[in-house]
């Protein structure tokens, strides 16, 4: 059964789950289904094993905020996937857009399945060469994610992650100091530390607006023996304004790297 997170949430059991499939889509009805563990807290997630094609799962949204971004997630997904990101690294197929039910108020949808270890849970069988090949990767894709032509998509709140830099700086030291995050068992706090300060000196410079993830955390970048192949997990995406322009000598090396990819690329 799924784990219940919010105290007025949804029922998302696996009864839930088969009644919506029995009502939509029969097919699946009767395969095995499995609760993911790394459901979040927006959406519970069910795996379906079925017998043709890949497995799917299902996403049951547990918040109203969730439930209300289900169709433009869903529209966002469908863009994504035929654009030039899809070309590069797998991204997130929608197999089935489901409709209220009885048991369910909210939509739903379901989606490929995609195989793959998060780079969370690989980063201690990566070596430096493999990290470097994975940020050159993950530069260029990232490159391809601003320039998409993603219809339907609202701008970034300052603040928020993919949004303006000041706001994020300016909370920095308080999430790095903060003993509920326990920062320095996680990361190198003095190396952020040294990156922001080279942040804080590019935060009036313009950039041009372009579409943007998000919310790429380890957690949704699937990786194989090093290398990317595939980002998931778009949520949170948002079209970002025009906004600070590295200087070049603070450019990331790989980002510089994934420009000097594109420009080959086109050639």
């Amino acid at each position: 059964m799924s784990d219940r997170i919010h105290d007025d949430e949804p029922d998302t059991s696996e009864s839930v789950v088969r009644a919506l499939l029995r009502a939509e889509l029969l097919h699946w009805a009767e395969s095995r289904v499995e609760y993911l563990a790394t459901s979040g807290t927006d959406n519970a997630m069910w795996r379906i094993r079925t017998n043709e094609g890949p497995d799917v799962v299902v996403r049951l949204p547990r918040r109203p905020q969730a439930a209300a971004n289900v169709l433009g997630e869903t529209s966002v997904l469908q863009q994504v996937h035929a654009s030039e990101i899809g070309s590069v690294v797998r991204t997130p197929r929608v197999r089935h857009i489901g409709q209220p039910h009885e048991r369910f108020a909210p939509h739903w949808s379901a989606l490929d399945w995609i195989d793959g270890t998060d780079a969370w849970a690989a980063r201690t069988d990566l070596d430096r060469r493999q990290l470097t090949v994975l940020a050159t990767e993950l530069a260029y894709a990232v490159a391809l994610t601003g320039r998409a032509d993603i219809k339907g998509v609202s701008e970034r709140a300052p603040g928020s992650r993919g949004g303006p830099l000041g706001p994020l700086l300016e909370r920095l030291d308080s999430w790095l100091t903060n003993p509920a995050w326990n920062a320095t068992h996680l990361i190198d706090v003095d190396a952020v530390r040294r990156l922001a300060a080279e942040a804080h000196e590019i935060v009036g410079e313009p950039v041009a607006e372009g579409f943007v993830h998000g919310d790429l955390i380890p957690g949704n970048l699937l990786v194989d023996r090093g290398h990317l192949t595939a980002i998931i997990d778009w949520g949170r995406r948002r079209q970002r304004r025009p906004r600070p322009r590295p200087r070049s000598g603070l450019v990331s090396p790989y980002y510089q790297r994934a420009v000097r990819l594109q420009r080959i690329e086109r050639m």
